[in-house]
C-alpha cells in the first residue's frame, strides 16, 4: 500500500463517517461472536427445549401442552407402567400451534415418538412464548416462521442482531439447566381451601385461539401417519372455578369439529385441595393421583399392551 494511501485511509477513518463506519463493523463482529457463543452454550444445555435441536433423544412418550401440562404425568410412574420413557416438552404459555412446530422438530432431530400426550386445553394459549423461543428460531424454520408472521419486528431483530435472541426468559433457565436436566417435578404448592373458594377462573381468560385447533388436527393425523399412539386429555380443574368458566366443555366442542381422536377428559376428576398449586394447576402429589385416576381409566392400555404389561384396550 503506498503512503498516499495509508494517509487517506487514516484520514477517512479519523472523520466522523469513517469512525462510525469502524464501530459499526466492531459492534458487528463482536454481536456475532458473542452469539455464536451463547448459541454454543445454549446448544449444551439440558433444558427441555436445548435437548429438541441437539438430537439426543431415545424413544419416548412426549408430553405437550401449556403450563397444565407441565405437571400432567409422573415420568417414573408412567415409565413403571409402560417401560417407556416420558419427555415432558410442556411449558408455560405454550399454544398448540408452538407446540406442533417443537413436535415436528423434534421428531425431524432424530427423535421418533413412542407416544404422544397433548393436554388440549393450551388450545386457550396463544404464541407469545414465541418471544422467547426466538433462541431457537436460527435452528427451526417453523418457529421462525411463526416468529416472522407474529413477531415481525423481534423477527428482523434477531437477524440483525444475533445476541438480542438470547435477551429474555428463557436464556437464564437455559443457563440454570446446564447442570441438570428440568424434568423434574417443581411445583409442591398446597392451595389453601379458602384461596381455591373464591374461584377466579373467567371464561374470558380462556377463550380458544384461532389456529390451535386445526393444530391439534395436525398433530393427530401426523401420528396417526406413523403409527404413533396419541392421547388428547384434558387436565384437572378446581371443581368449583371449572363449572363457572366451562373450559373444558368449550375446549372439548371446539376439537370434536376438526378431529375424531377421543378426548380424555379428567377436568372434573380431582376434588382434594391437597392435589391443587391453584385452581389450574396441579402440584406432586395431585399428578400421581390424576396417574391412579389415568391408569384406572384404561388411559395407559395401549402402551401396557405394547411393552407386554398390561391389555391393550
Amino acid at each position: 500500500m503506498s503512503e498516499v494511501s495509508s494517509k487517506r485511509i487514516k484520514t477517512f477513518v479519523a472523520g466522523p463517517v469513517g469512525f462510525l463506519l469502524l464501530l459499526a463493523v466492531v459492534f458487528f463482529a463482536l454481536d456475532r461472536l458473542a452469539g455464536f457463543g451463547l448459541g454454543k452454550v445454549a446448544e449444551s444445555s439440558q433444558h427441555r427445549f436445548a435437548r429438541v435441536y441437539r438430537g439426543e433423544h431415545e424413544p419416548s412418550i412426549l408430553v405437550l401442552g401449556h403450563s397444565r401440562g407441565v405437571q400432567l404425568v409422573s415420568p417414573e410412574a408412567v415409565r413403571e407402567v409402560s417401560g417407556l420413557p416420558v419427555f415432558n416438552l410442556s411449558a408455560n404459555g405454550m399454544s398448540t400451534e408452538v407446540a406442533e412446530a417443537l413436535l415436528l422438530d423434534y421428531a425431524e432431530n432424530g427423535g421418533k415418538p413412542a407416544g404422544i400426550i397433548l393436554e388440549v386445553s393450551s388450545i386457550c394459549s396463544n404464541n407469545r412464548l414465541i418471544r422467547d423461543l426466538k433462541v431457537f428460531a436460527n435452528r427451526s424454520p417453523r418457529l421462525a416462521a411463526i416468529l416472522k408472521r407474529d413477531e415481525p419486528m423481534l423477527a428482523t431483530a434477531t437477524r440483525l442482531f444475533h445476541t438480542f435472541r438470547y435477551n429474555g426468559d428463557l436464556m437464564p433457565r437455559i443457563l440454570f439447566h446446564c447442570f441438570g436436566d428440568d424434568q423434574a417435578f417443581t411445583n409442591f404448592t398446597v392451595a389453601k381451601p379458602e384461596f381455591l373458594a373464591e374461584t377466579p377462573i373467567a371464561a374470558a381468560d380462556w377463550q380458544i385461539q384461532e389456529g390451535n385447533p386445526a393444530a391439534v388436527a395436525r398433530i393427530v393425523s401426523w401420528a396417526r401417519e406413523r403409527n404413533i399412539p396419541v392421547r388428547l386429555v384434558v387436565g384437572p380443574f378446581w371443581p368449583a372455578a371449572e363449572a363457572d368458566a366451562k373450559v373444558s366443555e368449550r375446549v372439548i366442542a371446539a376439537l370434536g369439529e376438526v378431529t375424531d381422536e377421543k378426548i380424555w377428559d379428567y377436568s372434573g376428576s380431582l376434588a382434594d385441595h391437597r392435589f391443587f398449586a391453584d385452581h389450574v394447576h396441579l402440584n406432586a402429589d395431585g399428578a400421581m393421583e390424576l396417574h391412579r385416576v389415568m391408569l384406572e381409566s384404561g388411559f395407559f392400555g395401549l402402551w401396557q399392551g405394547r411393552d407386554g404389561k398390561g391389555k391393550t384396550e
